[in-house]
């Protein structure tokens, strides 16, 4: 017979007679292999535990940290849904059907929102989020749901059956800004400007790094992780690929905690972790450290109270966003390299003061620029990348698949938005048929 603690814990208290028969039935499930108490907890997790405990938890180990904070985002905004605009007050996953999945999307359209539910779109979105970001939901829900389905914890993914449309190739390369060659001297210039005042980028030169992403193409991650043993000199290639990145930071002291320091480490070994969760709030406003998670991996052993220096290490994984690949150097991304080599300090090329990799806010800086060159449009970091694609098709005529190379795109349909076509480039193209064939013989009445 069950114990009553089993007992309890499926059925709750009740009378003996109705106990032992259910604990009759439950012995019987057991035999049959089920478990009622599994099946029992398994319809009771909620959209938020399961996310949060299991499917978010298994992303870590997969994605990089950026893409873990959209899958978060995205998790963070459907529950938000669930509760304050359907009034589900810790609802369960097997509550979500395919009418609350396709109501959230129709929400996302319609709703001017941000991932966090807080903050509105910008002005090229007020009318809500873009197809592109729908989808993106979309996918991110309908994993973490298969995952549930995967697990048994319930039978159908209520996304599998939704299908938001695809932005279009036109609609994608609307939103698009590459440079002229007149716009990108502009840039160039207004960058230099930017860097003789000095206040905004933390001592690094903003026209290198604008120089090295409109003639590399390279992402914005790319760059800020990009080490000198990436560069291979002899064939002329950067090397952007999976790697595991060994960072060192030099973090000052101030003055004023030198003796809160002191005292934290007292009686401590060097092994052992200076700072506590407690310490976190007194300290953080006050060294240079990102995020708790860093402060909290922080040794005593790292600190060096006679150059008043934490040296702050860290190890990590790092993967692209896209394929693996070679990018290859031009002139002037060789020369300006060549002369960043002689003033290396540190393993990473575009470094920050400290040591460790770049954390520059380029957007801001980028903005700055544009209206200090007078260029008109919403310009992004990533323009400076279709910059480059576009270039090198409408102006040099390189074939797609050699800039699908370059750019390094795991489709060629990212890379067919850089070939748009016209009827007179058509007529061209086939006359070189024309060109090449013998002259057909005429054929006499």
């Amino acid at each position: 017979m069950v114990g009553s603690h089993r007992v309890i814990e499926v059925w709750g208290t009740m009378p003996e007679g109705d106990a032992i028969r259910k604990a009759s039935r439950y012995n019987l499930d057991l035999e049959e292999g089920r478990n009622p108490v599994a099946e029992r907890s398994r319809r009771e997790m909620t959209v938020a535990e399961f996310a949060r405990d299991v499917w978010l938890k298994k992303k870590a180990t997969e994605v990089r940290p950026k893409s873990l904070a959209r899958y978060r985002s995205v998790a963070e905004n459907f529950v938000g849904y669930l509760e304050k605009v359907r009034k589900l007050k810790a609802p369960l996953l097997g509550v979500i059907g395919y009418d609350i999945a396709s109501d959230y999307l129709a929400h996302r359209v319609s709703t001017p929102l941000m991932g966090n539910g807080q903050k509105k779109f910008t002005r090229a979105m007020r009318k809500g989020a873009a197809k592109k970001t729908v989808l993106f939901d979309r996918e991110t829900l309908f994993q973490l749901f298969d995952e549930a389905v995967r697990r048994d914890l319930i039978r159908k993914n209520p996304f599998s059956d939704i299908h938001p449309p695809k932005p279009t190739i036109h609609e994608v390369r609307a939103v698009h800004h590459p440079l002229t060659i007149e716009e990108e001297d502009a840039l160039l210039l207004a960058a230099k400007e930017l860097d003789r005042d000095g206040t905004d980028s933390g001592g690094m030169c903003f026209h290198n790094i604008v120089l090295f992403l409109v003639k590399t193409g390279l992402r914005e991650d790319e760059l800020s992780t990009l080490e000198w043993s990436d560069i291979d000199w002899k064939d002329g290639l950067i090397h952007i690929k999976e790697k595991f990145v060994e960072e060192t930071r030099i973090v000052p002291i101030p003055p004023l905690i030198i003796a809160p320091i002191k005292k934290l480490m007292a009686g401590k070994s060097p092994d052992d972790p200076l700072f506590t969760d407690d310490d976190v709030e007194a300290f953080a406003g006050r060294l240079h450290i990102r995020g708790k998670a860093e402060m909290l991996s922080i040794k005593v052993g790292e600190v060096d109270l006679t150059s008043l220096n934490i040296v702050a290490k860290r190890s990590y994984t790092w993967r692209p966003k896209g394929t693996n690949g070679a990018v290859p150097m031009c002139a002037a991304v060789r020369n300006l390299l060549e002369r960043m080599l002689v003033q290396k300090t540190t393993n990473f090329i575009f470094a920050h003061s400290d040591g460790g990799p770049c954390r520059m806010k380029l957007l801001p800086l980028l903005k700055k620029a544009q209206k200090l060159a007078g260029i008109g449009g919403r310009l992004r970091i990533h323009d400076l990348r279709h910059t480059l694609g576009r270039r090198l098709r409408k102006d040099f005529g390189v074939p797609l698949e050699t800039i699908m190379g370059i750019l390094r795109h795991a489709d060629i349909r990212e890379t067919m938005i850089y070939a748009p076509y016209s009827l007179e480039e058509g007529q061209s193209a086939m006359s070189k048929l024309d060109a090449m064939s013998p002259a057909a013989p005429s054929l006499k009445p």
